[in-house]
């Protein structure tokens, strides 16, 4: 079974080279690693050449340049479609995997039938608290207990760390939308919507390295658009093929995503008018009447609503308060 290794990248130079040769030197067999030079002005792409020309993997290992910076999100896709291998598996260029980590990962795909299989991770340069806690032990079979499985956190949102079926991804037509950021929330979304099998491996297959100056630790007015983009695109779904018919616990998850959005937002700016404009624009989203149910929400969720029922002066006071609390456990 041969494994396509991802790697987009921009402006990577202080750390593409530690990124590249921990694909490069997996232990498992049977990987290309194709990497996407998303418009970089910086010295990555010499110091990638310099490690390729002289490694063992040089023939399996492809390098194409974006001529423009076009974002990470439109960077992944051409790295699918430029993909070969039975699976995909995303390292981002400022990370790192063990040398074992696509071994560990294809081991525990019994038979090669899973559509994804998570392993475990470490993280360094911040809290680990900070990413879900994998609660699959073994494996997740059939579509309505994977999507349920994802909607009550019990496995992360992010890209990496996911060894993902190609063929999958193709029939589904699952790729990530250009021009926004948190594309990974809405890939791994679709993704349970449409897996059968989800297979987990206990072994460390992936090491983050936090920065603080990464596009999601520090959020702009990108972030919130993106992120008002990807609910807008979850209620279309749901509508689309009546999810929360089927999952109940969707209302919660779209009550968490509403509150994080919030909370990030006030974190982000103390102007009132840019927090009544977006609140307005989520109300829209979730206008329909099943979304304003009290019988749907758990009572936590329902108290995680309360800053979108109420004036901005309250809402703000209110989030506040809760960021106040919370610094304070």
């Amino acid at each position: 079974m041969k494994v396509s290794i991802l790697i987009p990248f921009y402006n990577a130079s202080l750390f593409i080279e530690r990124a590249l040769l921990s694909a490069l030197n997996q232990t498992y067999p049977y990987i290309e690693c194709i990497m996407v030079d998303d418009g970089s002005k910086d010295e990555s792409i010499f110091r990638i050449q310099s490690i390729i020309k002289n490694h063992k993997r040089k023939e399996s290992t492809r390098v194409i340049k974006h001529d423009s910076n076009k974002g990470v999100a439109s960077a992944r896709n051409t790295c699918i479609n430029n993909a070969t291998g039975n699976y995909v598996f995303f390292l981002d260029s400022d990370d790192e995997l063990p040398l074992n980590a696509i071994e560990n990962l294809v081991k525990s795909n019994i038979n090669s039938k899973a559509d994804l299989v998570l392993g475990e991770f470490n993280v360094t340069g911040g809290v680990r608290e900070k990413f879900v806690e994998i609660k699959i032990k073994t494996k997740v079979e059939g579509n309505n207990e994977i999507f349920n499985s994802f909607i009550s956190h019990k496995w992360y949102d992010g890209t990496c760390n996911k060894l993902v079926k190609r063929k999958f991804l193709l029939d589904n037509n699952i790729s990530f939308y250009a021009n926004i950021v948190h594309e990974d929330i809405l890939w791994s979304f679709e993704i349970a919507m449409k897996a059968t099998l989800i297979i987990y491996c206990s072994e460390i297959t992936y090491i983050y390295h936090l920065r603080s100056n990464s596009i999601t630790q520090n959020m702009s007015e990108r972030n919130f658009k993106s992120l008002i983009f990807i609910m807008k695109k979850m209620v279309e779904y749901d509508q689309e093929f009546k999810l929360h018919k089927a999952h109940i616990q969707l209302f919660n998850y779209y009550a968490n995503l509403r509150i994080y959005f919030l909370k990030k937002l006030i974190l982000w700016t103390n102007e009132k008018s840019i927090v009544k404009k977006m609140i307005d624009q989520i109300n829209l989203i979730f206008s329909h009447k099943e979304y304003n149910k009290i019988s749907n929400y758990s009572m936590e969720s329902m108290l995680k609503l309360i800053p979108y029922k109420t004036s901005v002066s309250l809402s703000v006071l209110y989030i506040r308060l809760l960021l106040s609390l919370k610094k304070q456990q």
